[in-house]
């Protein structure tokens, strides 16, 4: 099934998605209704097609977890999840999960996957995307590939995408350069592919036997 890669990324566009958790006025946890559901420091998504590790793990930081926003969603062609703002990490963690899809080589693909989510962040910022870096990445034996861009002086956008035989999943991450601390990766975090908290959604993924 062949669909445009751009249509993953706009969560706020499709009805299916939902928001819950984050923060009350900025300073009490809100509740999670979660649709999915979380057992340790793992989700498991709303329609049991994957699982992954929460960017931050409960048992590693729990006021990180309790503020944490999330949004779910998913159709009969993906599933999607988005973590964050969270207490003091504010950057925002997407994971999809492309159920089906038919893909002729995937170093173009790829390309052209990176570039539509880069082109949804320029409606967010008025400087044009610079590409730090593009590699071919293995993660738990599947091939991929691992992009970083500059947005602007205020904004890091990481994205990875890795194939299956007939399906594939996307992490990205929207990183704020404008809050300085442990969720602000340097440039050499970024191209060297170091960031934690994005590995740790990355090779936490895994598809659910159906």
């Amino acid at each position: 099934m062949k669909h445009k890669v751009a249509v993953v990324f706009i969560c706020m566009l499709i009805s299916a998605c939902s928001g819950t958790g984050g923060a009350i006025g900025g300073l009490i946890p809100a509740p999670k209704l979660l649709k999915g559901n979380v057992s340790g420091d793992i989700y498991y998504a709303q329609d049991g097609s994957f699982q992954v590790n929460l960017p931050h793990p409960p048992s590693v930081s729990s006021s990180e977890w309790r503020y944490t926003k999330v949004t779910e969603g998913t159709t009969d062609t993906f599933t999607k999840v988005i973590f964050g703002p969270a207490a003091f990490d504010i950057n925002f963690y997407h994971v999809t999960f492309i159920k089906q899809s038919e893909i002729n080589g995937f170093s173009s693909h790829s390309d052209q996957l990176f570039n539509d989510v880069t082109k949804m962040q320029v409606y967010r910022e008025v400087h044009e995307p610079k590409q730090l870096v593009k590699k071919s990445i293995v993660i738990n034996g599947n091939k991929g590939f691992y992009s970083a861009h500059q947005m602007g002086p205020s904004q890091w956008l990481l994205a990875a995408v890795v194939y299956f035989d007939d399906s594939y999943y996307v992490v990205e991450a929207d990183i704020s350069r404008s809050v300085k601390g442990p969720f602000n990766p340097s440039e050499e975090e970024v191209i060297n592919m170091e960031y934690q908290v994005f590995n740790r959604l990355l090779e936490g993924f895994k598809v659910s036997p159906q």
